[in-house]
């Protein structure tokens, strides 16, 4: 019997974080920032891309490059604003920069997280770039527009997500494992419907 990998990697994105919150005793801002710096690796690789596709196909024009840039980093930029802020109306004594390098110091099995994390999502995101751009040729067959607002609806679900759940927790505090569940259950779907290459 073979396993679907769209599934496995749905199976695998939504038991980490549960393993994690559970186990690891880490928070649901850890989890969120796992989530914003996967965010931001994307976000890098897609100009990465963009200048792939700029070098090989000269009629697709730096300024298409440079207006999609702008609006997804106007996008990513709202989107960790209304996260952090979110988080402040959970816990009202929540220090950012505290959390920060609180995440990055984590240790699990005895090294900081920080030296691991990080270039682990660099190499992924390389690898990412290299078999599912590179070696199917994408930089040939698709333009600029096609290549952003792909990148673009996923960082809009993200910035509307995370918009309601603003306006949501200025009025009621639900319980972290319930947020948990829903950023898992809506993570989950977007791979199921948006994940396929």
């Amino acid at each position: 019997m073979k396993v679907n990998p769209l599934y496995l990697r749905i199976f695998s994105d939504a038991l980490i974080p549960v393993i994690g919150y559970i186990w690891g005793d880490w928070s649901l801002f850890f989890i969120l920032l796992y989530y914003l710096l996967d965010l931001l690796t994307a976000e890098i690789f897609m100009h990465i891309r963009s200048a792939k596709i700029v070098s090989v196909r000269p009629s697709q024009k730096r300024k298409t490059w440079l207006s999609f840039g702008l609006l997804s980093f106007a996008v990513f930029a709202g989107s960790v604003f209304l996260i952090v802020a979110a988080q402040y109306l959970l816990q009202p004594k929540f220090v950012l920069h505290k959390e920060l390098l609180a995440f990055l110091a984590y240790e699990d099995l005895g090294i900081a997280q920080g030296y691991v994390l990080i270039p682990l999502l660099a190499l992924l995101g390389w690898q990412n770039y290299r078999m599912e751009f590179l070696m199917r040729g994408r930089q040939f067959k698709t333009t600029l527009s096609e290549s952003w607002n792909r990148h673009l609806r996923a960082l809009l679900l993200v910035f509307a997500f995370s918009g309601i759940a603003f306006g949501l927790f200025s009025v009621y505090r639900p319980a972290e494992w319930l947020l948990l569940l829903l950023l898992v259950l809506l993570t989950s779907l977007y791979t199921f419907f948006y994940g396929k290459n």
